[in-house]
């Protein structure tokens, strides 16, 4: 750690550690899904967490490309080869560990991000200090000035969408914890370079500038044009004598790292900067996509898409109030097209303004003292790094994918905004009364603490709603506690359906008839509904005479809906049989899983329990070795739809087989749900 120059920056630092520590005690329960889980992983069979292990491991082994299959739909297969459109900065972080060890094995994406937080947070304190000795140099420290920048510090860090982040501790959001931590500390780094040119500064830059290249290609393309800027400047005699000197040396601390990450860029997609869309697994998946590429040219990228970005990102309403657990979330549906733009994936966006106020309204105010005409010349100085995070968040507002995860574009922007506009704040408030200045904190405070509340309520339902089983169960008996403690709207959040809609509105449940399933609504296009709980059967089969052997009996499919099982994408249950012993035989539409061979007696029933695993979308037939089950999917992904389908009896009875099929115990939670309904 720097050493500490004088006792109002030493205090300084205690206000920003005492700050971090209660970012932390919120950042960390949500990280780890409100338990002692260092390792927890976004979605529970790791999927989207083990990429960066994956290339960990290529590395070591000397090349870029991943096995086959290892990345799913984010995957880009060229010349037979599949790579990850990241850079390879977190993989390299887990190089050590991986070398020496599988234990961790697609579990070391939330301990990256926790590390990651830290460092932002720990940089974030640092920019703080340094804007701050530029503006208001002689200016004594006192509390309230300490707590006005404690509580910012807690609103970048743990009230905005960097909170969010820790919902899922996949890679999407780890790359993006890195990406606002590297473009910090090159901000850092320039504002000290502008203060006082010297190798240390531009070598620190650089290494913070390779950083951000080996995690976001964007962040790392804004930084490279912020040091040509900056050498520019210090070549026209703007630093004097050794800046001139040290002009091109932070050129190349810019575009050396960039180089690099041209260069691995290059290995696998042979272009500088983009990657084929076109070859990604999901594409030929996704009539959509495949829509969206032919409407903007064979990307994703157009200034067509900046009305509807601009309203995602923007707009004043941005975010939903609910009278159910946890009070506060996303819009309800996701986001709407403006105009003629096609958008690739529209998901559930909250607007900066709504979720970010504090750093919003800092931010303008900040942009105000930085650009005005009649600015000081040291705060002038704050314009290079502030436009290189303007430029690195640029290119989202003209990409076809919307999300809330892509407003982290704009965190470095609204941390050197606020930390500006909390600076200057201070300086025109601090000679007010305490009373007034006390009314100012509470306000800020306010706005701190709505931006904490809106994000993790909007973390915890994302968390939760992506993973069916124990997770999502916990969700909804939560709501329950709340309608049972406070009272509510969680009845009238509850449809009774013979047959789920195909789209829904996040935080309502649909009851599927007499509990034949029960489903929480996301509110997206691509997945409308997570099943809470699903309807079991048994079945007796019953064999009173000699079958040709390799007989299949039906029992029923898995389809869509309930009533009329839907083909293509369905599946059939069965059993075989053969010599005298059945064996389970699902047909699925991507090939046959069949079960272990077991004996039989004529005229001797035996069962068939046909079970439900939410987590993993499939039902699971009983018996079964534990290592040899034999699964039947009821989501399957199909015209960029992923509907959730029943298990529905055959009505067809060959000679000689008789079937008894036993409805198993609705779930204690849809029945719960159900006597709501019924009782409101």
């Amino acid at each position: 750690m720097l050493a500490a120059t004088n006792e109002d920056e030493l205090r300084f630092r205690r206000a920003i550690r005492w700050a971090t520590v209660i970012g932390a005690l919120i950042f960390v329960p949500l990280l780890w899904s409100f338990g002692f889980n260092p390792l927890h992983r976004g979605l529970d069979g790791g999927e989207f967490s083990g990429f960066f292990d994956e290339q960990a491991r290529a590395l070591l082994n000397g090349h870029l490309n991943i096995p086959r299959g290892t990345a799913g739909i984010e995957g880009f297969i060229v010349e037979g080869r599949e790579y990850l459109y990241y850079p390879p900065g977190p993989a390299i972080l887990r190089m050590p560990i991986v070398a020496v060890t599988d234990y961790f094995h697609w579990r070391l994406t939330a301990p990256s991000m926790l590390l990651a937080w830290f460092v932002m947070a720990f940089i974030a304190g640092r920019l703080m200090w340094t804007v701050r000795q530029l503006l208001r140099p002689d200016a004594a420290l006192g509390r309230w000035e300490m707590t006005m920048f404690g509580v910012l510090h807690v609103s970048l860090c743990a009230g905005s969408v960097v909170l969010f982040l820790g919902s899922m501790p996949w890679v999407y959001h780890e790359v993006y914890v890195w990406s606002i931590a590297m473009v910090l500390g090159a901000a850092l780094a320039l504002i000290r370079l502008a203060l006082a040119p010297t190798r240390k500064t531009v070598v620190i830059f650089g290494l913070f500038v390779l950083g951000a290249v080996m995690v976001r290609a964007t962040a790392g393309w804004g930084l490279a044009l912020a040091a040509v800027l900056m050498a520019i400047w210090m070549w026209c005699g703007g630093f004097g004598a050794e800046g001139r000197r040290l002009s091109l040396w932070v050129a190349l601390a810019g575009l050396g790292p960039l180089a690099i990450g041209v260069a691995i860029n290059w290995a696998k997609f042979q272009h500088p900067y983009l990657f084929p869309l076109e070859k990604q697994v999901f594409t030929p998946m996704s009539p959509r996509r495949q829509r969206a590429l032919a409407a903007n040219g064979g990307d994703i990228v157009s200034f067509d898409l900046l009305p509807t970005t601009v309203t995602a990102y923007l707009r004043p309403n941005g975010i939903r109030f609910m009278s159910v657990f946890p009070f506060v979330s996303l819009p309800g549906r996701p986001a709407t097209t403006v105009g003629d733009a096609v958008v690739d994936q529209p998901y559930r966006t909250g607007s900066v303004t709504t979720f970010m106020p504090l750093l919003l309204a800092l931010t303008v105010w900040g942009a105000v003292t930085m650009f005005r005409t009649s600015t000081r010349a040291a705060t002038r100085l704050l314009r290079v790094p502030y436009a290189a995070a303007t430029l690195i968040a640029s290119p989202i507002m003209i990409y076809g994918y919307i999300g809330y995860r892509y407003t982290s574009e704009f965190i470095p922007v609204l941390a050197i905004g606020s930390i500006v506009g909390m600076t200057h704040l201070v300086s025109v408030t601090v000679p007010w009364v305490r009373a007034r200045r006390m009314l100012l904190l509470s306000a800020v405070s306010v706005l701190a603490a709505f931006g904490v509340v809106a994000n993790m309520a909007a973390g915890v339902s994302l968390q939760h709603m992506s993973n069916p089983g124990p997770l999502l169960d916990r969700y909804v008996r939560a709501q329950l506690r709340f309608n049972d403690l406070i009272g509510g709207g969680l009845p009238d959040n509850i449809l009774q359906v013979d047959e789920l809609p195909n789209e829904s509105v996040a935080d309502q449940i649909a009851i599927v008839a007499e509990c034949e399933g029960v489903f929480m609504g996301t509110g997206d296009i691509y997945g409308p509904w997570e099943p809470i709980a699903m309807r079991e059967w048994s079945v007796a089969i019953t064999i009173s005479q000699d079958l040709p052997d390799g007989t299949i009996i039906d029992l029923g499919r898995v389809g869509h809906p309930v009533n009329t099982p839907s083909v293509g994408v369905s599946s059939s249950i069965g059993v075989e049989i053969a010599d005298g012993q059945f064996r389970t035989h699902i047909s699925r539409p991507d090939e046959v899983d069949l079960g272990e061979w077991t004996p039989f007696e004529l005229d001797v029933p035996f069962m068939q329990e046909i079970l439900v695993s939410v987590e993993h979308h499939v039902y699971s037939v009983e018996p079964a070795p534990e290592d040899h089950k034999v699964l039947a999917p009821f989501v399957v992904f199909a015209n960029d739809l992923n509907t959730p389908m029943f298990f529905a009896p055959t009505n067809e009875r060959p000679n000689g087989v008789e079937f008894e099929f036993t409805k198993r115990p609705n779930s204690s939670l849809c029945d719960e749900l159900l006597a709501l309904v019924e009782h409101d």
